[in-house]
């Protein structure tokens, strides 16, 4: 499928009115996230460093200075002063030297202009992120968002790592793409779910409100309307209506269930709290169950499973090993 866009920098995809998703794909990678484009950023960063480090402050002076003040007796107040005020100024510069250190490991410089990142743990999912033009991300366990810190000024592009729920104001004409990997998403103002890599490896997006596309460097870009899950493959991407109705739980924290077997329950909680419940007993995958669970804690969740079907549980770390009584 083609999309259509208008594309200033090649005369003849504009005359065309189209792009491949290869195109769109490789656009934005070199774009928004240059690997090799960290000149600017450490010429500012040593000229910080030379500037904070090496300007007034003669170290070797300095430390005699306080060894002197140390090795015979401070007579003058002044004294006392002096000693005090060179040693702050030494710490101070090797404080500001660690931080600049910690600064460029955290943030790196392959970006000349820096980034943000916000990542989440296995224990943390539904992190609310808002960015600059007023967009909100949530973040589900274990997934990292990374965003230019000029993020608006030039385009809207950020990437993404594990599980994101995005809900994207309209940018005029600035589109807001999530760079996931294998596939870029591109949206002007609407909601949607990214997973980066589902249980087979794979771009999985979902849309609930709106209108998204999605490129790739093997297939040709796909719109996807609301209710719609898009999973990219080798060279192609699929399209097919959702019927889960808790695909979003993680997001919302309710879970709803009718007649329906535990081993899909079971898939929901590993999404949902990032938790692995297992059993030697295949039949008990085979059961069904009709609950509501609205933000319960997946103990409670798990107790009730086990309450409702004659089971019990072992609890090791985050997984469940349950067994009939």
């Amino acid at each position: 499928m083609k999309y259509s866009h208008k594309n200033t920098g090649n005369r003849n995809n504009e005359q065309s009115g189209t792009f491949s998703g290869k195109e769109n794909f490789r656009k934005v990678k070199q774009k928004e996230f240059p690997e090799n484009n960290n000149s600017s950023f450490e010429k500012l960063i040593t000229g910080i460093a030379e500037t904070e480090l090496h300007g007034d402050i003669d170290v070797d002076s300095a430390w005699n200075n306080v060894f002197s003040r140390i090795n015979y007796p401070v007579r003058t107040l002044r004294n006392k002063r002096a000693a005090t005020v060179s040693f702050m100024r030494i710490a101070a510069a090797i404080f500001l030297a660690v931080s600049l250190g910690a600064l460029i490991y955290y943030f790196g410089i392959s970006n000349p202009y820096g980034k943000i990142v916000v990542s989440t743990e296995n224990t943390e999912p539904n992190r609310e992120v808002i960015l600059p033009d007023g967009s909100r991300v949530w973040l589900n366990h274990d997934s990292r968002l990374i965003y230019p810190a000029g993020f608006g000024s030039k385009s809207r592009t950020v990437k993404l790592t594990g599980e994101g729920f995005f809900e994207v104001v309209k940018g005029n004409d600035k589109p807001f793409s999530v760079d996931a990997g294998k596939a870029i998403i591109t949206v002007t103002g609407t909601s949607f779910n990214v997973i980066t890599s589902n249980d087979s490896g794979e771009v999985e997006v979902f849309v609930n409100d709106g209108n998204v596309v999605v490129s790739g460097d093997g297939f040709e870009s796909i719109m996807l309307d609301p209710g719609y899950v898009g999973i990219t493959g080798k060279n192609t991407i699929t399209r097919s209506f959702n019927t889960n109705r808790n695909y979003l739980a993680w997001r919302t924290g309710l879970l709803v269930y009718e007649n329906t077997r535990l081993y899909d329950v079971f898939s929901d909680l590993k999404r949902v709290y990032g938790i692995s419940v297992n059993t030697a007993d295949s039949s008990i995958y085979e059961k069904t169950l009709t609950a509501t669970f609205d933000r319960e804690s997946q103990e409670t969740i798990i107790r009730i499973i086990c309450t409702t079907f004659n089971l019990s549980y072992v609890k090791e770390g985050n997984r469940f090993l349950l067994s009939s009584k």
